[in-house]
């Protein structure tokens, strides 16, 4: 009897042992394989569309804004979502915004855009002035109407959904009178499991400057098919050191830079995307970052 207890016991610790060495093989693939799996997050949207016309007058121009906000709701799986979608509020509308519920922040930044617009053109006097020399100039009405008409468009997009890891973009179109609008788009990537956006020194060795520069103008001359500077400076760019931007986005692939208009040279530029791969900015990744800990650096260095 206390031989078959004796073997019971030593079975248990068997199966016991076995469980802890398959949870832990399982933990193992699951840490290989994390950043290829999807963030299981339901997002939700809103679409406003606000318009307001000088002295309230349909004849006079007016100001039109078109936003189109996702964000997550709230969910099971994010024991963090509110600060997640903080995140998310600040990211799109700006910090001032953050502690708004998402849908008091679409009314809040119409509310500010809309009384800013009228700020500057209704309450200066600007517009009645630029108007009643046009008409003793005997220029066409029409032409201010159209300079005095802005129009600003907001939406954002979520490119990688993955391992922990949102990678999304917001994109802004905005006109306020001039020749042209002008077109903003910038990169937030937010670590779920910290409830953090992450920054550019939170995933490169502040010692690699140079380094990092090297690979996005070499990224720059293979993705436009350039051999040199020069061919850039006959395209319309314009810079002696291409300097690193805190603007960016990751997926399973890489880092893709991102620079607005102006930033590296001409207008007809529009804006310009550096894809660099891991494997090239595997040797000045930080191992403590989120993006490094993810794709394995460590596998990909062997």
């Amino acid at each position: 009897m206390i031989m078959m207890k004796n073997y019971i016991v030593l079975f248990a610790l068997y199966l016991l042992n076995s469980f802890f060495c398959s949870t832990l093989r399982a933990q193992s693939v699951y840490d290989t394989y994390n950043f290829f799996r999807e963030n299981i997050i339901k997002y939700t949207g809103i679409n406003e569309e606000s318009n307001s016309h000088l002295y309230n007058k349909k004849s006079n121009p007016a100001c039109s804004l078109k936003i189109n906000f996702f964000y997550p709701e709230k969910s099971f799986n994010l024991s963090n979502y509110e600060k997640i979608q903080s995140l998310f509020i600040a990211g799109f509308f700006g910090e001032e915004y953050k502690d708004l519920q998402p849908k008091d922040a679409v009314k809040a930044y119409s509310k500010n855009y809309i009384r800013n617009y009228k700020e500057q053109l209704e309450k200066s006097g600007l517009y009645k002035k630029e108007r009643k020399e046009a008409q003793t100039r005997g220029e066409d009405i029409s032409e201010i109407s159209s300079f005095y008409s802005y129009e600003k468009i907001i939406r954002n997009t979520i490119l990688y959904n993955k391992g922990n890891i949102v990678s999304q973009v917001v994109n802004t179109y905005e006109y306020t009178g001039g020749a042209h609008g002008s077109s903003t788009t910038r990169g937030i990537i937010i670590d779920l499991h910290a409830g953090r956006r992450i920054e550019f020194d939170d995933v490169f060795d502040g010692n690699a400057d140079q380094q990092i520069s090297d690979l996005l103008l070499s990224n720059l001359l293979l993705a436009r098919k350039f051999s040199d500077k020069d061919a850039l400076y006959e395209a319309g760019f314009d810079f002696d050191v291409l300097h690193l931007t805190d603007n960016f986005i990751v997926d399973d692939k890489g880092v893709t830079f991102i620079y607005d208009q102006y930033e590296l040279g001409a207008y007809a530029l529009g804006t310009v995307e550096i894809f660099v791969p891991y494997w090239e900015l595997v040797p000045y990744m930080k191992r403590t970052s989120a993006i490094a800990k993810l794709v394995r650096i460590d596998k990909m260095e062997n």
